[in-house]
C-alpha cells in the first residue's frame, strides 16, 4: 500500500512572481515603446529564471542540522533515519539531479539519472543512463527503467526515494504494466 508515503506538489510561488511581472508589463504599456520593450525583456528573463529546473529543486529542498537530520521538501519534513536515494528522469533530469546532489551532500546514498542522449552530465555523482532518442521509448530506456524499478524496490525501512520528474519522463521510464 501507499500508507506512510507523502507526495509533495510543486509550489506556485514562482508563477505568482511571473504574473506580477506581466501585470507590471501591462501597466507599463502606456509608457514609451522603449520602456515597454525593457519591461517585456525583464518579464521574459524573470519568467525563464523562475522555472529553471535546478533553481526550483534548490528552492524546494533543504537538509536540517537537527538530530536526526531532516530532509525538507517544500513544507514537508522527513526524518533522515535511512539513506536518500535519488531518481531523476526527463529532459531536465541532469540539472535537477545536480541541484539535488548539491543539497543532499553526503546524505545521498545512491542516485540514478535517466536522460535523453546528448545531455551534459559533467559533475554528476549519480549513475547516468541515456534513452528514448527523439522522445520515443527504446530498448535503452526500458533497461534504465528496469534498473530504476530495482533501485526503488531495494529501498528499505527509513530510506527516502526522492523522485524528480520533468517533461519527456514517460518516454524515458517506460515500464510494462506486468513489471
Amino acid at each position: 500500500g501507499s500508507e506512510g508515503r507523502k507526495h509533495v506538489a510543486p509550489a506556485g510561488q514562482h508563477w505568482v512572481k511571473i504574473l506580477r511581472l506581466f501585470l507590471l508589463l501591462l501597466l507599463s504599456m502606456s509608457s514609451s515603446a522603449a520602456d515597454s520593450r525593457l519591461h517585456a525583456k525583464q518579464a521574459f528573463h524573470a519568467a525563464v529564471s523562475a522555472v529553471c529546473p535546478d533553481r526550483l529543486v534548490r528552492d524546494a529542498l533543504s537538509i536540517s542540522d537537527s538530530s536526526p537530520a531532516q530532509l525538507q521538501v517544500q513544507d514537508v519534513k522527513h526524518a533522515l533515519t535511512g539513506g536518500v536515494h535519488l531518481l531523476s528522469f526527463g529532459k531536465a533530469s541532469v540539472k535537477m539531479a545536480l541541484a539535488a546532489e548539491s543539497v543532499l551532500g553526503d546524505k545521498l546514498r545512491t542516485g540514478m539519472v535517466i536522460s535523453q542522449p546528448n545531455g551534459d552530465v559533467a559533475g554528476l555523482r549519480s549513475e547516468v543512463h541515456f534513452g528514448s532518442e527523439g522522445n520515443i521509448p527504446d530498448a535503452s530506456a526500458m533497461q534504465a527503467a528496469s534498473k530504476a524499478l530495482r533501485m526503488a524496490r531495494q529501498c528499505g525501512e527509513g530510506d527516502i526515494l526522492l523522485v524528480l520528474i520533468s517533461g519527456g519522463g514517460s518516454a524515458l521510464l517506460p515500464v510494462p504494466v506486468d513489471s
